[in-house]
């Protein structure tokens, strides 16, 4: 096996290149080959992943959070093509929202992850493509519009007062400056190419993972071995009936609440006449209008 190591140094508080003698130590040992790269700007970790799988390596690792993961993922394909399929993608967490990772119990300490690393097994899961005019990207969690990018937006832009906090805490914080502060957006859907809906939507969540915003469950019947993402929108709620429904998406009761839809689709193209940012795996990537479609079996983990 050819291992390769693709580690954000802004994790962890800025302490992850900290661990490499420690992750050299553990991953190492019975592979062919091993090497160890840090990301040095936002996309890198694309950049790298493609080399490495273009260079022979099989075995990609991300160490950072799920934006360092979805990134890495992203570098498993070009131009709309899988590079080797056969190649496997592994997460270690240490970024803010980590959830990715909740959908398969991943632990939260290092050396439980390690330990659960050495011993993973083998899944084939799905992925989401998202497709923003000439841009082509890449999912493997969560991706939506409306509310959840006015969030990661938040977050990006308050990333030194909100970065003592933890995962948890800065999304719970950044919801609500953005449930009080944001607008519902009018849109257009079109599901599996079926007529046109037009609606007023606080959130539309596409998900092939079942959590998001550091631990909300927004998602519970999704799996991304399904061959479906789930659609999750809520409606036109004001703040005050968001705010009501927001404690039962921690505990993924809002399904069936009172403008709460949900339901298991293939591909879903969205527009707007307003600005509405689209976000993926907790990174804002662009507006409306977006296409997004199922990718089945479209990458091997290692877990």
């Amino acid at each position: 096996m050819k291992r390769m190591v693709i580690l954000n140094p802004k994790a962890r508080q800025g302490t992850a290149e900290q661990l490499v003698d420690r992750l050299r130590l553990r991953l190492k040992p019975g592979t062919e080959r091993f090497e160890v790269q840090s990301t040095r700007y936002r996309g890198h970790a694309t950049q790298l992943a493609r080399e490495a799988l273009k260079a022979g390596f099989d075995h990609l690792i991300a160490v950072g959070g799920d934006g360092t993961f979805s990134e890495m993922i992203n570098g498993f394909y070009e131009a709309g093509q899988p590079l080797n399929l056969e190649a496997m993608a592994s997460p270690l967490m240490l970024g803010t929202g980590c959830d990715f990772g909740r959908s398969y119990g991943l632990p939260k300490g290092l050396t439980d992850q390690l330990n659960r690393l050495t011993q993973g097994r083998e899944y084939r899961i799905d992925l989401g493509k998202v497709t923003l005019g000439e841009q082509v990207r890449y999912f493997v969690n969560i991706g939506g519009f409306g509310l959840s990018g006015q969030v990661n937006q938040i977050l990006e832009q308050q990333k030194g007062s909100l970065g003592f906090l933890s995962g948890k805490a800065a999304f719970f914080l950044a919801s609500l400056r953005g449930i009080l502060t944001g607008k519902n957006a009018k849109v257009r859907l079109v599901i599996d190419g079926g007529p046109p809906v037009e609606m007023t939507s606080k959130l539309v969540a596409l998900a092939n993972g079942q959590f998001f915003g550091g631990g909300m469950w927004i998602a519970p019947q999704a799996s991304n071995e399904d061959g479906w993402l789930d659609l999750v929108v809520l409606g036109d709620l004001s703040a005050w009936e968001t705010l009501r429904q927001f404690p039962l998406v921690y505990q993924g009761l809002h399904l069936g609440r009172p403008g709460v839809l949900c339901q298991k689709i293939t591909v879903l193209e969205a527009s707007s006449e307003e600005p509405v940012w689209v976000d993926l795996d907790g990174e804002v990537v662009g507006q409306l209008p977006a296409r997004f479609e199922v990718v089945r079996q479209g990458l091997k983990i290692w877990v």
